[in-house]
């Protein structure tokens, strides 16, 4: 069995509009060499970072990271703020990572990704950045549109290449109301289960009670969206999970930082 028809495999069957992620194959002659992941950090709030690092361009440094709710309620995403060390400079840096989906379920996870700037050294400053949350861990306007909907996904087509995904469908309004500011998009990861980035997102039109409207993702190939997965899989085996839900904020929220005697 070639590589191509392997990750076709991989890829059939796992189109979900919720967090339910496909198993792994235990063992492949194609996956990768496991990396060691960092240990989990309690941000509070019942928010848990359970995995991150650098999603480097040629660029751009990103980081990229999964975090989880440990709670018993639906939330909306928090933003994480990174404060780190400047090589060879006096003081501190900053950045922020936002969640790419805007709310968290009970006891599921959100990726999240942000930008480092580039006049540092990515991977010291990562090494030694101190991780907390900079919005609430609670329920908000994001967790209230989520609670009114009712979707499901219907599969038509998908490519699944090394370096190229997309899929196709349309997107089911199971409710009795309106669905509105709804968006579809794949989370992608590795062989090793990591978040390796997304496709881009599709924006559906309302969708009336009972109706369907049609969506397509993509990702790789000649596409530069900023969580282009294919920087990170190089080539290895990988997984995608069709994602359903409300439509997040406009525009990236990002983090008020305070000056250390403020």
């Amino acid at each position: 069995m070639d590589r191509r028809t392997f990750i076709a495999l991989l890829g059939t069957g796992i189109h979900f509009p919720t967090s339910h992620r496909s198993a792994i194959p235990e063992s492949s002659s194609f996956t990768s060499e496991l990396s060691v992941r960092p240990a989990p950090i309690d941000l509070g709030d019942g928010i848990t970072l359970i995995d991150y690092r650098m999603h480097s361009s040629s660029t751009f440094n990103r980081i990229i990271g999964e975090i989880r709710n440990t709670t018993s309620r639906m939330i909306d995403a928090p933003v994480l703020r990174l404060v780190y060390a400047v090589d060879d400079k006096e003081g501190a840096g900053f950045a922020h990572a936002s969640p790419m989906i805007p709310v968290i379920k009970a006891d599921e996870t959100v990726p999240v990704f942000g930008a480092i700037p580039n006049n540092i050294g990515p991977e010291a400053s990562l090494a030694s950045a101190d991780f907390a949350l900079c919005t609430p861990a609670e329920p908000g306007k994001y967790a209230l549109l989520e609670q009114k909907l009712d979707l499901s996904i219907i599969p038509l087509d998908e490519i699944v290449t090394e370096d190229v995904y997309g899929f196709g469908g349309e997107l089911n309004n199971r409710s009795d109301e309106v669905a509105m500011d709804t968006m579809v998009r794949g989370i992608v990861r590795d062989a090793e289960g990591r978040i390796a980035g997304s496709t881009i997102s599709s924006f559906t039109n309302d969708i009336p009670a009972g109706g369907t409207v049609p969506f397509s993702v993509w990702a790789g190939g000649t596409l530069d969206h900023k969580a282009n997965p294919m920087i990170l899989l190089s080539g290895t085996d990988y997984t995608v999970e069709i994602v359903a839900g409300t439509r997040g904020p406009a525009v990236t929220p990002g983090c008020d930082f305070g000056l250390p005697w403020e």
